[in-house]
């Protein structure tokens, strides 16, 4: 029923949880009642909080994949790539597309209840918390208490249950592997074989990768609600389980990864270009131009031409990095690849 945990939302805190350079969105004003309360998609895209945390989507990921960037990326690539995802995720773009995408999927008729259930007092309150801006301290407490101070067993289940029935996990996930695999596979020599390894290593680490994002986004939750009451989050999943509800965030979780992984897509190109920059090697290692008649044929798989082959740098042993590739994110990914430069 209502729109207050989402995926922007959980991921942000996630992120942080985990010591990711990541930041919230910019503070999101308490919902008022002078705000408006006209029943349209629009408003209820305000009232829940979920245009504020479309907005902010694109820096929070953006500073997840790359926050940490080698010192030795040149200049040029910085603004390269900070020009094309800005070029990708035009402000407030992700929103108007999900509020088209929710008017052409969700019967008008619902959403004067959906309005109703989301101002009520109770989602007021939680949407406050969740677009909160927290103090990093705040978050590197609370994380080192978590390992003193354990969370008793029924807050552990009802976060649980939220997130359960928010049906975020599995959409996270999706957004997180495909963008970390693109990380990867544009960071990688170009080889035929070595894009395939690495497809072949996010296939099998899926599992892995949803339950990473499953604990990351308990540890966020945690955060987010550690004012709130065991009755209060009780009253806030009661929201979530009619049949309208779970049919909604059903839509909007399709539409979120479907939307952003879509504009991905038109960034990646640009990510294709520079990536031998982000991992101090060639986009080509020796070994894959040594093997002139399969050339072509690799420059076409990832979408480039001659002009594309960056500078000559010396590879380091790619048996050995690859052990890199198995971690959860691009960020220790690429602090692992550092040992083999």
């Amino acid at each position: 029923m209502t729109l207050q945990i989402r995926a922007i939302k959980l991921l942000t805190a996630a992120v942080l949880i985990a010591g990711f350079n990541g930041a919230f969105a910019s503070d999101v004003r308490p919902i008022t009642p002078a705000e408006p309360t006209e029943p349209t998609v629009e408003n209820l895209m305000a009232i829940s909080g979920l245009k504020a945390s479309l907005d902010g989507l694109p820096s929070q990921m953006v500073d997840m994949l790359f926050g940490n960037m080698p010192k030795s990326v040149p200049d040029e690539a910085k603004r390269a790539l900070g020009k094309a995802y800005a070029e990708a995720y035009p402000p407030e773009s992700l929103s108007k597309a999900i509020t088209a995408g929710l008017k052409g999927k969700l019967d008008p008729s619902k959403v004067p209840t959906l309005m109703r259930v989301a101002s009520s007092p109770i989602a007021l309150k939680m949407t406050q918390l969740e677009n909160t801006k927290p103090k990093e301290e705040e978050l590197q407490a609370f994380a080192a208490s978590l390992s003193s101070k354990p969370p008793k067993p029924e807050r552990v289940r009802l976060i649980k249950e939220l997130l359960d029935t928010s049906q975020n996990v599995d959409t996270l996930a999706t957004m997180i592997a495909a963008t970390q695999e693109s990380v990867a596979q544009a960071t990688s020599s170009g080889c035929a074989d070595d894009r395939k390894r690495i497809h072949d290593e996010f296939a099998k680490a899926k599992p892995a990768i949803r339950q990473a994002t499953y604990v990351m986004q308990m540890s966020g939750l945690l955060f987010v609600y550690r004012s709130a009451t065991d009755d209060e989050l009780g009253r806030y999943i009661d929201t979530y389980r009619d049949r309208d509800s779970k049919a909604l965030h059903t839509v909007l979780n399709q539409l979120i990864a479907q939307e952003y992984l879509s504009r991905w897509k038109t960034f990646e190109k640009t990510l294709i270009q520079f990536g031998g920059d982000l991992s101090d090697r060639s986009m080509f290692s020796k070994s894959c131009r040594s093997r002139a008649s399969a050339a072509g044929a690799t420059i076409a798989a990832i979408g480039a031409g001659p002009a594309d082959i960056r500078r000559e740098r010396k590879s380091s042993p790619v048996r050995d990095a690859r052990e890199c590739l198995k971690l959860e994110d691009s960020r220790k990914t690429m602090a692992c690849a550092e040992r083999f430069r």
